[in-house]
């Protein structure tokens, strides 16, 4: 896991992760301002990131998480709400019963 430290969102971040963001939404995909955090040197990049379409993207994959991916509010399953050649957004309930934790971080660029 990373060293990162997030105060909100789900903790199964990649090692290698040095920027991450991360959220505890209402579920489904009830996104709840004080509840975020965003830390790492390309936080601008990934905010960036988020906010040009990511995060929109992820909240609607969100919103059918027991159609799409057969997941309840009451299981713990980490699952991808979004991913594209830059980043990617995971989610898990952590069975819960009422949240959804996320966490978003940028892919290593490619050599």
């Amino acid at each position: 896991m990373s060293d990162l430290s997030l105060a909100f969102g789900l903790r199964e971040i990649p090692d290698d992760v040095t920027t991450a963001w991360g959220a505890r939404w209402i579920w489904p995909n009830d996104f709840v301002h004080d509840r975020q955090d965003l830390q790492g040197p390309d936080a601008e990049r990934l905010e960036s990131w988020l906010n040009g379409g990511a995060l929109a993207s992820a909240r609607v994959a969100a919103d059918s998480l027991g159609n799409r991916f057969g997941l309840g509010p009451s299981e713990s399953r980490v699952v991808t709400l979004y991913e594209d050649e830059t980043g990617v957004v995971r989610a898990n309930p952590q069975g819960s019963y009422g949240y959804l934790y996320v966490a978003a971080w940028l892919k290593a660029p490619q050599m």
